[in-house]
Order: structure tokens, then C-alpha cells, then sequence
């Protein structure tokens, strides 16, 4: 599976973030600036053609309507052209100078004067007409110009004041270039900085993982929390959990392995000495005797054994939430009490079971079999000959239980909670047995999220109550 680092991840995102936010900046930016260069330059453009108005008249204040209508007859003769100084030999005039111009036309649609720049067509024709001012685009010599028009307050002439877009365009491409060149340049040397202060901040998770790496694989201590950073807290505080949990795992399985090679220990021990017995032996019946009891010891071996290995699978603690099943408590009971039916027979003992009300639960059946399995068991082992057990299921308080109930010797009451721990035997007893029946027992419920309570009977034996939750 291709995997990604964090610190990649980190620079790929916000750079992509910056270029998407920038980029919308830059574009509203332009924009912005476009309708902001606009009405500057066409208040310009108004201003000017105010200013040349008010000179026009000032002008032409001493002619009588006689003589302005005599120059309105007129064919153009004024003409402002552009001259070279002659004093350096250069072009005595700005750059912007041919992209702006001005005609006046008299209210019969001729010529009166004009600049060079505009020529001698009509800026706006639209605009000859008496009383028909404003602004308007207009097209001379495959240029677009922005002309303003105004007539004279008697509609005697018009003034048009035009003004190349170019000028604007070439504004607008200045700042462009103003505003995207400086952006595109900044983007390698943010990535960089991007870079290099993602590497710095996740510095402290880099710490943690090397701390992890270079761990031996019995060093299962906390991780030292100091200076960690509050987002890499929660992983540091599931790690000093999993820590723990091995730890206390770990020392289970070794107390737990300890104990069997103990508990191992006495019976193969035995078993060695009735094969001694056996082969140094000459009498038939004597010969006899040492292999039953070699039989017995492989049996009572064969069962710790097995319980050992149950003890192991039950051991993780990870839920099985996908083996849920929907189970009869009664047919379970049934079940486990039909398999043990024959060591109850071999004693004499009457195995009964009860059903007060049809229980149910959602839960595992192999932990449930392996519960009932060995509090029945136990209670058939404990339980003299002809004695009596009963199978109850009934539920307390909607909640189902199970209850077991048997005539044996029951359990004082210092050893009714040490029952439950490995290998534990009560003393006194002269039944064999391994000591892990209730401690696999107290597993199995701890898995069905059950309780299992002990207690010891007036008369006499020893009840056994299951409680589901």
C-alpha cells in the first residue's frame, strides 16, 4: 500500500491552499483594480473635457453668433500636430501623447479643430447629434478609444475628449505582473519555509517513534510524556496502555507457565516411578497394579493438560463481537449436561435440570459450554456418591441466571474467593484434581460478561450462581 508522510501530506495541502486563496486574491485584486483604473481614467477623461470646455468658451467669448456660425462652415483648418524639438534633436513629446485627443465638432456635424492623434472622424457620431453627451467606445484605426462627449450650453459645438484603452490595458498588465510575479516567486521559498516548519513541528512525534524503535523488546515502561505536544498526547497515552496491558499480560503468562511446569512437575514425576516400578518389577499382579496407576497418572495429566490449553485460549481478552449468537440457556445446559451424564452415573449421582422460564442471550457458546462444562464437572467431582445436583435456569430481575446445586462437602468460607485462582486446591481434599476448574471458569464468565458467585448451602453442598448482564 503506497503510503504518504504526514510532513508531504502537511507542504502538498497548505501549499495548495495558499496557491487556490492566492490565486483568488490575485483574480479579485484585478478585478478590483480594473473597475478602479476605470473610473479614475473616465473621471480624467470628464475632467479634461470640462477644462477644455471652459477654455473653449473663454475663447470664444468675444464671437458673436454670426461668427461662430461662420466657423461651424468651415472645413477644418486647425489642426494640433505633434513637433520634434529642435533644441536636442528628440521627439519633444510623451509616449502617451498620440493615445489621447480631442475633437470639436459645430452643431451642422463639420469639423471646427482637432488633435492629430484622434484624425479627422468622428469620435462618436452618435454624439453630433444636439444634446446627446456621455460616454462611448469608439474604434479608429484598429484601436478602441473611451470617448467623452459634452456640448456647449447652447448646443453651438461639441466637444469629444477620447482616450486610447490601450493606456488602461497596459496599466492593468503592469500591476498583473506586479501582483502574479511576486506570488509565483514566493510560492518555492513558502514551500521551503512550509517545509522546513512542519519538519520542526513534528519534531516531538519523530522523538516519540525513535524512542519506540530503539526499545528492546522487554523494555515495555511508560513513555515519557514530557514535552509532548497535546496532539500526539492521546497516541503517547494508548501506547503507555498497550505498554502496560503487555506488561501485565507478560507477567500472567510467565506466573501462569511457572505454575504449570510446577503443577507438570508431580505427575510426571509419578508416572516416572510406576515405570520404574514396572520394569524392575516380576510379579504379574504387581506389574499390573504399576500400569494402572500409570494409566491414572497419564489421565489426570492428559486433563491438565487440557485444562492448561483452555486457560491459554481464553487468555486474550480481545471482544469476538462477530461470534455472538443468539443461545437457549436450557439447551446449552442440556448439552454440557448429556456429555457429563456418565461420570454422573458412575458416582450414583441424580444430575437434574430445571427450566423455570425459557432464557435467552446474545453471547459466545464456546465460552458458555466451557462455563457450564466445569462448574458441572466440578460439582459431579466434589459431590460423594449418590448425592444430588441440580440444573436451575431462571432470571432475577430480567436478567437471566443460572444456578448449580450440589450435596457435596461445599467450601469454608476464608477459600470461597481463593477457589477462583490457578491451581489453587482446597485442602483436605482427597479428590484429584489440577486447580484451574474455577479459574477457567471465572474466565469464561468474565468473556460473557457474566458474574459467577459461590456460596455454601445451610444444609449442606455448595451453590453455584451465574449471572448474565
Amino acid at each position: 500500500m503506497l503510503s504518504i508522510s504526514i510532513k508531504k501530506r502537511l507542504t502538498i495541502l497548505l501549499l495548495t491552499i495558499i496557491f487556490f486563496v492566492g490565486s483568488l486574491t490575485i483574480s479579485l485584486s484585478y478585478v478590483d483594480a480594473v473597475h478602479e483604473i476605470n473610473e479614475v481614467f473616465d473621471a480624467q477623461l470628464a475632467q479634461s473635457a470640462r477644462i477644455l470646455q471652459a477654455q473653449l468658451a473663454n475663447d470664444l467669448t468675444d464671437l458673436n453668433d454670426i461668427s461662430i456660425k461662420k466657423l461651424n462652415s468651415y472645413e477644418p483648418e486647425l489642426t494640433i500636430p505633434f513637433k520634434p524639438d529642435s533644441n536636442n534633436g528628440n521627439t519633444a513629446e510623451h509616449e502617451y501623447e498620440r493615445k489621447i485627443g480631442f475633437q470639436v465638432w459645430g452643431n451642422s456635424k463639420n469639423l471646427i479643430f482637432n488633435t492629430q492623434s484622434v484624425g479627422t472622424t468622428a469620435l462618436s457620431s452618435k454624439s453630433l447629434t444636439p444634446g446627446v453627451m456621455g460616454f462611448s467606445i469608439s474604434n479608429q484605426d484598429s484601436h478602441q478609444w473611451q470617448v467623452f462627449s459634452i456640448w456647449e450650453k447652447n448646443n453651438r459645438y461639441v466637444l469629444q475628449v477620447a482616450e486610447s484603452l490601450d493606456i488602461r490595458q497596459e496599466l492593468v498588465s503592469n500591476i498583473s505582473r506586479r501582483l502574479i510575479l511576486p506570488y509565483l516567486i514566493s510560492i518555492p521559498l513558502l514551500a521551503v519555509l512550509i517545509w522546513y516548519a512542519i519538519g520542526r513541528g513534528l519534531k516531538p512525534l519523530h522523538a516519540v517513534t525513535k524512542e519506540v524503535q530503539n526499545r528492546r523488546p522487554d523494555n515495555l515502561n511508560p513513555i515519557n510524556l514530557e514535552n509532548i505536544p497535546e496532539e500526539v498526547l492521546p497516541l503517547t497515552n494508548s501506547l503507555n496502555d498497550l505498554f502496560t496491558q503487555l506488561q501485565n499480560a507478560f507477567e500472567k503468562e510467565k506466573q501462569f507457565t511457572n505454575d504449570a511446569a510446577h503443577e507438570l512437575r508431580t505427575p510426571l514425576a509419578a508416572l516416572k516411578t510406576h515405570t520404574q516400578v514396572a520394569i524392575n518389577e516380576t510379579n504379574t499382579d504387581k506389574i499390573n497394579h504399576s500400569l494402572n496407576n500409570i494409566l491414572n497418572g497419564v489421565e489426570r495429566a492428559s486433563h491438565l493438560i487440557d485444562q492448561m490449553l483452555t486457560m491459554a485460549r481464553l487468555s486474550p481478552t480481545e471482544q469476538q463481537e462477530s461470534n455472538k449468537e443468539l443461545i437457549s440457556l436450557f439447551k446449552c445446559a442440556e448439552e454440557v449436561s448429556a456429555e457429563l451424564s456418565r461420570e454422573a452415573t458412575n458416582k450414583n449421582i441424580e444430575l437434574t435440570l430445571e427450566n423455570t422460564y425459557e432464557q435467552e442471550v446474545t453471547n459466545l457458546k464456546i465460552p458458555l459450554s466451557i462455563l457450564l462444562r466445569n462448574v458441572i464437572h466440578n460439582a459431579i467431582h466434589y459431590t460423594p456418591d449418590g448425592g444430588k445436583i441440580n440444573i436451575l435456569i431462571d432470571s432475577e430481575n430480567d436478567r437471566p441466571m443460572i444456578t448449580v446445586i450440589d450435596t457435596g462437602p461445599g467450601i469454608s468460607k476464608d477459600q470461597l474467593t481463593r477457589v477462583f485462582d490457578r491451581f489453587y486446591r482446597v485442602l483436605g481434599r482427597k479428590q484429584d484434581g489440577c486447580g484451574l476448574g474455577l479459574a477457567i471458569a471465572k474466565q469464561c464468565a468474565i468473556h460473557l460478561n457474566a458474574t459467577i458467585e459461590l456460596s455454601n448451602r445451610n444444609q449442606t453442598g455448595l451453590k453455584v450462581l451465574i449471572r448474565f448482564h
